[in-house]
């Protein structure tokens, strides 16, 4: 059980166990003014239940994994936001088929491995693999998805940052916010979080560091996450 400042949830049967990048991308995102948001690849229901204490918005998870989204209802029933969020066991591909809604906000910590060695445990290949989904396929269902004004909020290894631009490019797709993430303050970034839009603007960036030094969080970080860490 992971206990935050306002709820609590297990991730034991989940695909995607909870961990840094899931908390950075729910603290990230903006869901202020949203009426409905997506969750993509959902896994336990953390970054709903964040982006539902932050809002007053319906919140929709989708994920391929029976159990994941099982152990979601269940986390989504013990927190106070119990009447605004729901799962769903649908791939996204199937989903952007059959949905008639457009969503405000839509966010995805998805799967990042390319052609790399995979564990003999199929159920953390689908959460860290993409050869269930691509992020074509991904920004593809975005597309669909998406109100005009809405945002797509995702989180990426740095190495994909190109690839991603393009990808978005040839799907009219544009990068609005980008957020490039250091684990420490003397290595490169690792991570990038990347806001998208269906309408070309110019890029903002921005940089985090989580650590200054392996014993002290930087001041960004606690700024950003104070609201769901016991320990800020």
């Amino acid at each position: 059980m992971f206990t935050f400042k306002r709820f609590s949830l297990s991730d034991n049967n989940s695909t995607l166990k909870i961990g840094t990048d899931a908390v950075l991308l729910g603290a990230w995102a903006r869901v202020d003014n949203a009426g409905l948001v997506l969750d993509i690849g959902c896994g336990c229901g953390v970054i709903a239940l964040m982006l539902a204490q932050c809002s007053n918005a319906s919140i929709l998870g989708i994920d391929i994994d029976e159990n994941s989204i099982l152990e979601a209802k269940q986390n989504a029933k013990f927190s106070p936001w119990s009447q605004r969020v729901q799962f769903q066991c649908i791939a996204i591909q199937d989903f952007q088929q059959i949905s008639h809604n457009k969503f405000d906000c839509i966010v995805c910590n998805p799967p990042y491995f390319e052609q790399s060695l995979k564990s003999p445990f199929a159920h953390k290949n689908l959460s860290k693999h993409t050869d269930t989904l691509s992020y074509k396929e991904l920004l593809q269902g975005v597309n669909q998805l998406l109100s005009p004004q809405g945002v797509f909020y995702v989180i990426l290894p740095s190495q994909s940052y190109d690839k991603w631009l393009q990808i978005c490019h040839q799907e009219k797709l544009y990068v609005s916010r980008c957020c490039f993430v250091k684990s420490i303050s003397h290595k490169k970034h690792n991570r990038v979080m990347c806001a998208v839009v269906k309408f070309k603007t110019n890029i903002k960036f921005e940089t985090l560091c989580i650590r200054e030094d392996k014993d002290t969080y930087s001041s960004d970080y606690i700024q950003l996450t104070k609201e769901f860490y016991l320990k800020f």
